[in-house]
């Protein structure tokens, strides 16, 4: 039984003294400008439309897509700025508004037809490969099952990519 015990602790230290060798992933976040009234403050839930700009630490080249091409162990800048806050809709009515055919899931041409409509709804242009490129990054982070679809249980609101 002593035995047992010595080996249980000594794997409990072993796990914590490798976990503290791991170090954590640095997120730097500056507000370089603010405007001197705020009249609406975002929270949770909020629609946001920002323009960004990326840059690689390293050289200062800008690089525009989030599915460009970034070097490995590279350290990346953001420039974002935020041009518009709105109340966001309620995780179900989204789902619902997507939804096109009412099968309660969600095909990569619905979620397409909707990110459209929400671009032109805004004023920003259409680009047909970047709502593409937008759409299978959707489905891989939301399609758990790896089916092609989003059903109703898959579909999240709630994010927090900070």
């Amino acid at each position: 039984m002593r035995f047992f015990l010595w080996n249980a602790i000594l794997a409990l230290w072993v796990t914590v003294l490798s976990g503290a060798l791991i170090p954590e992933p640095e997120v730097k976040i500056e507000v370089l400008q603010k405007p001197f009234i705020c009249h609406r403050k975002t929270k949770g839930g909020d629609l946001m439309l920002v323009h960004y700009e990326g840059y690689l630490e390293k050289d200062g080249s800008l690089f525009h897509s989030t599915n460009g091409k970034i070097p490995p162990e590279s350290t990346l800048i953001f420039n974002i700025d935020l041009l518009e806050i709105r109340n966001g809709p309620r995780s179900h009515e989204s789902f619902q508004e997507m939804d096109l055919n009412d099968d309660w899931r969600l095909s990569k041409q619905e979620v397409k037809v909707y990110l459209q409509k929400e671009f032109e709804k805004h004023g920003a242009v259409v680009n047909e490969s970047h709502h593409d490129a937008l759409v299978e990054d959707i489905f891989d982070k939301e399609d758990e099952d790896k089916d092609g679809f989003i059903s109703a249980r898959e579909f999240t609101y709630v994010h927090d990519e900070l």
